[in-house]
């Protein structure tokens, strides 16, 4: 099979992999490289990176679009995508001869979009997986041809579940691959079961102590380890990247803080205890409750409440 594989993060690399050992990848597509660090060094993403050491041909549009006559010159069987970050138009869609295949992060039709992995942790879900899919002109509303799942630990942030389904990519394709080369009709989605996982917006990484703690736990391992959830500490943002909700009752204000216990930095929630456990001052490292306690003793802060903007 002659493909041309599309993707951009770390998440495509064990898919792009597969497609590379059992087939011809005649062209890999990733987003355009961008200034990472403080030093703003223009950087590729990871999977331009793999295609690069690979030795494969590699583009990297501003508009997929602009690639069209390139593609069609390619000759291709299949189109097979991952976390590539950019719509495909109908007429890159019609180019292969067999299919436009993507490896969705969800066990569609719940949380389409672009964030399936982050909400499903916030949301509570128990489990998650991959979905191998016809790409249609609707955001991950194609046929699927296989779903592979996987649990989500009460543990488990972000980080860990991209991991999870970053390594179930290439199992789920190699399962449905039959389907898809022999022209197997795939399950259409139920669209009365869809939701969808919107991108996080900046807004949403600000903690709202008024929720239940656990409400609010999810959040922060939803987020970890980027954009990571924050609040405001005399005036300063205070990065949040662990945290145990405990069934406790406080009968203070959301958002006071308690005290350093064991379990961390006790902050009163609308439902329960917060134990904040990994923390960063704006300015200052980024420091376990135990190291952070001792640059910041409870007795030596002017504010006892954070607040969800800079005072």
């Amino acid at each position: 099979m002659r493909i041309v594989f599309m993707g951009t993060p770390a998440f495509a690399l064990p898919t792009l992999k597969y497609c590379v050992t059992h087939h011809t990848v005649v062209a890999v597509v990733s987003q355009p490289s961008k200034p990472v660090g403080r030093k703003r060094l223009l950087t590729p993403p990871p999977v331009a990176q793999e295609a690069v050491r690979l030795g494969l041909t590699l583009f990297q549009p501003e508009k997929i679009n602009t690639l069209y006559e390139t593609l069609q010159a390619l000759d291709i069987d299949l189109i097979v995508t991952a976390a590539y970050g950019q719509f495909l138009p109908k007429r890159i869609l019609a180019l292969p001869k067999v299919d436009c295949i993507n490896v969705h992060g969800s066990l569609l039709p719940k949380h389409r979009g672009g964030a399936p992995i982050q909400r499903a942790i916030e949301q509570g879900d128990l489990e998650t997986g991959i979905t191998i899919m016809r790409m249609v002109e609707r955001m991950d509303a194609g046929g699927m041809f296989h779903q592979e799942r996987c649990a989500i630990d009460p543990k488990d942030t972000s980080e860990t579940v991209f991991d999870k389904l970053a390594a179930l990519g290439p199992v789920a394709l190699d399962k449905a691959w039959d389907k898809i080369v022999k022209g197997h009709p795939p399950i259409i989605q139920d669209e009365a079961l869809v939701t969808y996982a919107h991108t996080v917006r900046p807004e949403e990484e600000v903690l709202d102590f008024t929720l239940p703690a656990q409400v609010l736990e999810r959040k922060i391992r939803a987020f970890y380890p980027s954009p990571a959830t924050h609040t405001y500490l005399e005036g300063l943002r205070l990065k949040v990247y662990g945290a145990t909700a405990l069934e406790r009752a406080s009968e203070a204000p959301p958002g006071t803080l308690l005290g350093y216990h064991a379990e961390g930095l006790y902050v009163a929630t609308g439902e329960g205890i917060l134990a904040l456990q990994d923390l960063q001052l704006e300015g200052k490292k980024r420091l376990p409750v135990t190291a952070f306690q001792s640059g910041y003793p409870l007795n030596s802060l002017s504010a006892v409440v954070l607040q969800p903007q800079r005072s």
